[in-house]
């Protein structure tokens, strides 16, 4: 079992969000997801959906919390 969770609805567990809008329908979704495993959480910093005007689709955005490469590696 590979135990993997909707990132976006942990963080927002109440939002209604959809990131696709069919025009010939005129029906919204959401299609577009960011999936990980619960480990990961920990390292989440920002879940967010952006509108975008070009296309039928919404950004999905995640940032992460990591270390600065260049102290790992001592640049």
């Amino acid at each position: 079992q590979v135990d993997l969770i909707d990132i976006y609805r942990t963080f927002h567990p109440k939002t209604i969000a959809y990131t696709f809008f069919s025009v010939p329908h005129d029906t919204y979704s959401k299609i577009n997801y960011i999936i990980g495993s619960k480990t990961l959480l920990i390292k989440c910093k920002i879940t967010e959906l952006t509108r975008n005007s070009l296309s039928d689709h919404s950004t999905t955005k995640l940032e992460l919390k990591i270390r600065n490469l260049t102290h790992l590696y001592g640049n």
